[in-house]
């Protein structure tokens, strides 16, 4: 199951918003229930609730960690990294794990996400049958913030 620095979304309910989608699900921490996540999609920063203030202290450490290692690029790069950012990440690797599995299940194991231009805010899910095949696609093709998935263990990120 996806997850970024041991942080995981489970329960996933997307929903409507005023804004764009809302979003609420359970966060666990090395498969621990640890909180809950809720961004109603009107605007604004998510609602997140922790079981102990010390948890909060934790997702600050390693979104703090994750982003000096994988920094903000394009649109968001002027943005602050903040743990609510980084939760959003785990919620949208989530999302692109469901995604692969769909996309392999339909014979098309080599998934590429990318953005087609530097200020695109919502990046593009492409798969291929062949490794050969999206090798070729990025060598036509420009694209930005490119990332390659090629099984399940491409989406646990340490």
């Amino acid at each position: 199951m996806a997850s970024i620095k041991g942080w995981q979304a489970k329960n996933i309910k997307h929903f409507r918003g005023r804004d764009w989608g809302g979003v609420e699900c359970d966060l666990y921490l090395d498969g621990k229930k640890v909180g809950f996540y809720y961004d109603d999609g009107n605007g604004g920063e998510a609602d997140i609730d922790f079981v102990s203030k010390e948890l909060e202290e934790k997702v600050k450490a390693d979104a703090k960690t994750y982003y000096a290692e994988h920094p903000l690029t394009g649109i968001c790069a002027d943005l602050p990294p903040t743990y609510d950012l980084f939760l959003g990440e785990v919620l949208a690797l989530h999302d692109i794990e469901k995604e692969y599995k769909k996309m392999s299940k339909m014979g098309f194991p080599f998934m590429l996400v990318f953005k087609q231009s530097k200020d695109d805010f919502d990046e593009q899910v492409k798969g291929f049958n062949l490794e050969a095949a999206r090798k070729r696609f990025l060598e036509k093709n420009t694209v930005f913030d490119a990332r390659t998935f090629d099984r399940l263990e491409d989406f646990i990120i340490k």
